[in-house]
Order: structure tokens, then C-alpha cells, then sequence
């Protein structure tokens, strides 16, 4: 298990603290083309915060992990699921203490997306986009779609210049292959979404986050050949799980049982590079926390230092394979909804026709009062359906109608162009 960065190593007690700097010589055989500037700290982490006391432990594990950000002394901090005003009280306090001066967060709106960004660098603008294509609404048991999910992009101010820096927490996995997996071409909307929006980031960037696919997976190849950006661990070549067999909240044999779920990314800017440096697990230890063996959360974490500054590479086109693989899973996506929107409008007119017809017979039939209550009933039914149909199901469609927009607009820029004919 890894452990944070010793105590005895300089701590942050005050926002003034700078990143170390790094040789202005890259090691020979780097990937690095020029020296560079800075070298920034980042951590992620899910921290297990749900509300009405679904997660056990909420306020002791969250406790534990503000205890420990002076350990790994991290410049950026990207959190998910800090769902309860309390896991976000307790955070942002630890936060204070460990000298985070600036930070962001969206407790307003639906769920208000779980996300909290902790930064040592001033924060000079924030961009949040909610997830065009949510959860399912009537799965209570899968409240995404309750949860106000999204991402933000950042521009901090770092010494070597502006660095954008995003947090996400993708919709969740409910099955293990993509083929029992329900939520398969609503991650993959997400993804299209958030991975458009990064291309449009000049800054060099550092995404973060709880990204819910596996390397190898869909949703992976989509999110990195689309948005250009490379997996810190693959890079590096230190990949471990952030769902593992050893967190105390993951039953040994579950199909959860090790997988790298939660990822830092990183994608050069238009004048200066990000090279990932080291990456390792966080958070993944068990301690005594209530009084009893626990995981600070059922995620460990994930740390890694970059360094930011040196010649940039450019930036490479969408890959026309992610490309078409995104435009069929979306093209399915739509036709489940369009299909899911003719079912709960059929059903909220038959249900509205059944209520209208209760409701003739009773005004005949005085003594049948609960020919009334029946008409009330069916009438709120057909409402809920109503509702379902062209809600929930009418943003589902909007949603993949706009992400197969942003594809086709992005093939559409990297067709290559044919010659003039006189």
C-alpha cells in the first residue's frame, strides 16, 4: 500500500508555499522537448459522502482525509461525491488548515454534482457544465440522476502560468460488462461532452477524477482519443487499482474487486507542455477510524506530480476511429430514448384516458366514491408519465442529438480537404 508523502517533509502551512522547481535540464531520454518551469503536486479522490447516512462513517472518514492533505502536500485537490453540507464543511476547514486558500464547489441545484476542488493557486475562472444525458429517474437505487453531475474546468494561476485543471465524476457502473451495463451510452455521451469541451482549453490542462471506465474500455479510448489527453499511469507505467480487494468497503469476490477506475490526465497546451513525473495510489491504507478497521473511503485515491512549462507538442486531431465508435454508441443511445419516450407517452395517455373515463362514471354513479379517488389517481399517474416522457426522456434525446453534433463537427474539421478543380 502506498503511504503519503512523510511528515517530516515540508508541509504547507500557508498558501505562499511554491511548487518545487524542477531541473531546467530534462533527464536525457525524457519525453520532455525543453526544460521545464514548475512541477505541480495533484490528488483526487471519491470521498464516500452520501447523504442520509448511506455511507457509514461519513464524518469520522472525512475527518481522516482532511487529517492527511498536509502529508501529501498536493498544490490541486480534486474531490467527488462531497454530497452532504457536512462532507463539505469538514473538508474545506481541513483544507484552510492545510493553507488551500482557494477553492471551488456547486452546493446550489440538483445533488450540486458531489465535486470540491481544493487549490493553493488563485483561481482566476471556473466553467461547470452539467451532463447533457443523466441517470435513469425512476431508479431511486441509482440516484445519478439526482446528483447534478458534471465537470468544471479551472484556469489557476500557477507561477509558470495560467494551468486548467478539471474535476468530473462520470455516471456510475451497475454490471461488469458493457453488455448487462444500462449505462453504457450515457457515460459515453459524458464522455464525448467533457472531451469536446477540454479541446477547446488553450491552457495546458490536468483532468482528475472519478471517471467509472477501465483502460481498455469504450469510454477510455473514447475520452483519450477524442480529447487528446494521456493517462498519468499508463505513461508512467504504475497502474493500481483504485477499487482493490484490501479497501475495507469492497467484499473479496465482488465483481468491484480490482479496478483502476479513478484517473489524473493530462493534455499539453498551446504554448507549454505537462509531462506526468510520478504517480501513485493514495488513500489506500486502513487505519483506525471510529474505533474500528476502516477505508478513508471505498476509493482509494490517486497522486501524482507533473511537470508544467516546456514546449508544448502539438495538439493532435480527434482519432477518426474514437470518432466513429462514439457516433454508433450514440446512435443507439438516441434510438433508446426515442423508444423509452413512445413507451411513457403511450403510457401517460392510456393512463389519462382510463382516469377521464373514472371520473364520467362517478359523476353517474354518486354512491361509488371510490370511483372518484381511482379517477384522482390514475389522473396523477398519467401526470408522472407525462412528466417521465417529456422530461427526463426529452433531455435524454436532446442530449445524444447534441453530442452526435459535436462529432460530426469534429470529423467535419479534420476531413481532409479536397484539391480546387479549376
Amino acid at each position: 500500500a502506498s503511504s503519503p508523502r512523510p511528515s517530516s517533509s515540508p508541509c504547507s502551512t500557508d498558501s505562499a508555499r511554491k511548487p518545487s522547481p524542477a531541473p531546467r535540464k530534462p533527464p536525457q531520454g525524457s519525453p520532455v522537448i525543453a526544460w521545464i518551469a514548475v512541477r505541480i503536486r495533484v490528488l483526487t479522490l471519491n470521498v464516500w459522502a452520501l447523504p442520509f447516512g448511506i455511507a457509514p462513517l461519513e464524518a469520522e472518514r472525512i475527518a481522516a482525509i482532511g487529517k492527511a492533505l498536509p502529508e501529501y502536500d498536493a498544490d490541486l485537490v480534486a474531490f467527488q461525491e462531497a454530497w452532504t453540507e457536512g462532507s463539505r464543511a469538514r473538508l474545506l476547514a481541513a483544507g484552510a488548515s492545510a493553507g488551500y486558500r482557494h477553492h471551488w464547489m456547486r452546493p446550489q441545484a440538483r445533488g450540486g454534482s458531489g465535486l470540491l476542488v481544493l487549490s493553493r493557486f488563485p483561481i482566476e475562472a471556473a466553467h461547470f457544465q452539467s451532463f447533457r444525458v443523466e441517470g435513469d429517474a425512476l431508479r431511486l437505487d441509482h440516484s445519478d440522476y439526482y446528483g447534478g453531475k458534471g465537470f468544471v474546468i479551472l484556469r489557476v494561476e500557477t507561477p509558470d502560468g495560467p494551468l486548467a485543471f478539471a474535476d468530473t465524476h462520470l455516471h456510475a457502473r451497475y454490471a461488469k460488462d458493457t453488455q448487462s451495463d444500462s449505462y453504457f451510452e450515457t457515460r459515453v455521451a459524458q464522455v464525448v461532452q467533457f472531451a469536446t469541451a477540454i479541446r477547446t482549453v488553450a491552457a495546458p490542462l490536468i483532468a482528475a477524477g472519478d471517471f467509472n471506465f477501465r483502460e481498455g474500455e469504450a469510454e477510455y479510448a473514447i475520452w483519450t482519443g477524442i480529447g487528446g489527453s494521456g493517462d498519468a499511469a499508463a505513461l508512467l507505467d504504475r497502474r493500481e487499482a483504485t477499487i482493490h480487494a484490501g479497501n475495507t468497503y469492497r467484499a473479496v469476490g465482488s465483481w468491484v474487486e480490482n479496478e483502476r477506475i479513478d484517473y489524473l490526465f493530462s493534455r499539453d497546451g498551446a504554448d507549454r507542455g505537462v509531462v506526468p513525473v510520478t504517480v501513485r495510489r493514495a488513500f489506500d491504507e486502513v487505519q483506525n477510524i471510529g474505533g474500528e478497521p476502516s477505508s478513508a473511503s471505498d476509493h482509494a485515491g490517486v497522486f501524482a506530480e507533473f511537470e508544467v512549462g516546456g514546449r508544448a507538442k502539438p495538439q493532435t486531431p480527434p482519432d477518426p476511429a474514437s470518432l466513429e465508435q462514439a457516433r454508433a454508441i450514440l446512435e443507439t443511445g438516441l434510438d433508446q430514448a426515442r423508444a423509452r419516450q413512445k413507451i411513457e407517452g403511450g403510457a401517460a395517455i392510456a393512463t389519462l384516458a382510463l382516469a377521464v373515463g373514472a371520473a364520467k362514471t362517478s359523476a353517474r354513479v354518486s354512491r361509488r366514491r371510490w370511483l372518484q379517488g381511482a379517477a384522482g389517481a390514475l389522473a396523477s399517474c398519467a401526470t408522472g408519465f407525462g412528466w417521465l416522457a417529456w422530461r427526463p426522456s426529452g433531455e435524454r434525446i436532446a442530449g445524444f442529438e447534441a453530442g452526435l453534433a459535436e462529432v460530426d463537427a469534429l470529423a467535419a474539421q479534420e476531413a481532409p480537404r479536397r484539391p480546387h478543380r479549376e
